[in-house]
């Protein structure tokens, strides 16, 4: 017996059916892809609120696309459900493990083929069939609801990184002018809570431990730029940050790149960080002026967001002016960047001397302790590089 025909003749026998078997298969699990067209329009019409018979069906066709099947198939499907139509969830189940075996043996069978080319790199092939692996999973996974009053019910806690600052799972983007200490300033939320201490207020909290992919500076850079603030946080805080800080000192990446995106998931595997420090953004995605250029690289970095850590991105501002004339701080290439992080911030000079905004850039999802203005710290009198002067309410 055909199970595709047999599903097909189901759900045109009893409309209900589909639901139950949508769950298991869509169109695209159907060897035959104009039957698959017919699924997927039968599933179109019944959302619309629609129904859809074995004598009706035929009328759709040309609305589907369909092609090459005639008015008398749609009795084949029902002659092949044999008029039992309650077994629409067991043909959907027959069909979707038809299409995992098809799906299997290509990418398999692509995997090998590409392993006999000396010219590839093996890391790479197999991260592509990981990935292909893992697409197929997240797509066929099932949404779920909860009812509003569990939601309601349960205990408000907060999952803090930082406490009143960041919890897992945030995403800030970190910007500013040339040479005003953006890159300190991401410093600063590295090392100080490395050493148990909030980099802001300065109290003790709980070490966070962080692993560094810096796509621009070298190890040299970080010894002479870092030395100073890992000896202050170390006899300030509440342990030394040294340990609770990996790094990987990658020069440029393309975080489009499967092997690149194997490589960053081992190393949290490896070094279970609380947050992660990415950047800068220029670094890492070589295209990042249009929404098409920016998607993909935001589901990339979301895919290491989705492991549990905060994630922190450095970028740099562009050169246009905001409303008021002032040199915006929002980060340079598409607007899509404006909505996709939790905390959008950047560093400017403030008016008065000395000073500087810490300005946000973009709404925050919700309120936080960030400071509003800051002022450079005195290394006479051990104080932090970057230290507020002004709280945002």
């Amino acid at each position: 017996m055909n199970s595709e025909h047999a599903l097909l003749g189901s759900v045109l026998g009893d409309n209900n059916m589909f639901w139950a078997a949508s769950k298991l298969v869509t169109g695209r699990d159907f060897q035959d892809p104009r039957l698959g067209a017919v699924w997927d329009g039968i599933g179109t019409y019944l959302a619309q609120g629609r129904m859809v018979a074995t004598t009706t069906a035929p009328d759709y066709f040309s609305e589907w696309g369909v092609l090459g099947i005639g008015a008398a198939d749609p009795w084949i499907w029902s002659d092949a459900a044999q008029g039992v139509f309650i077994y629409a969830a067991e043909y959907a189940r027959s069909v979707a493990r038809s299409s995992a075996a098809r799906f299997a043996r290509e990418v398999l069978g692509q995997g090998v083929e590409a392993l006999s080319d000396p010219g590839n790199d093996p890391e790479k092939v197999i991260s592509d069939v990981v990935t292909r692996v893992q697409q197929r999973g997240a797509a066929s996974s099932e949404m779920e609801s909860v009812n509003l009053g569990e939601i309601l019910a349960a205990e408000e806690t907060f999952d803090w990184v930082i406490p009143n600052l960041m919890e897992h799972k945030d995403r800030l983007i970190l910007t500013g002018h040339e040479g005003l200490g953006k890159s300190t300033m991401a410093r600063q939320l590295l090392l100080l809570p490395a050493a148990g201490l909030h980099p802001f207020t300065f109290e003790k909290i709980e070490p966070v431990r962080s692993l560094v992919i810096d796509a621009e500076n070298t190890k040299q850079q970080w010894k002479r730029n870092a030395g100073w603030m890992v000896h202050q946080a170390r006899l300030q805080g509440a342990c030394d940050p040294v340990p609770n800080v990996e790094m990987a000192i990658s020069g440029r990446v393309n975080i489009l790149d499967p092997r690149t995106q194997g490589q960053i998931h081992r190393l949290i595997d490896k070094t279970k960080p609380d947050v992660v420090f990415i950047g800068p953004l220029y670094r890492i995605a070589v295209k990042l002026n249009s929404d098409e250029e920016v998607a993909p690289v935001i589901a990339a970095l979301d895919s290491i967001r989705d492991r549990g850590v905060a994630l922190i991105i450095e970028a740099h501002a562009g050169h246009a002016s905001d409303s008021s004339g002032s040199r915006s701080v929002r980060p340079r290439g598409s607007s899509s960047l404006m909505g996709w992080p939790e905390f959008g911030f950047g560093i400017r000079a403030g008016e008065e001397v000395g000073m500087y905004d810490f300005v946000p850039w973009r709404g925050q999802r919700e309120q936080r302790d960030w400071p509003e203005q800051m002022r450079r710290g005195d290394r006479d009198r051990a104080e932090f590089p970057w230290v507020p002067v002004g709280w945002g309410l």
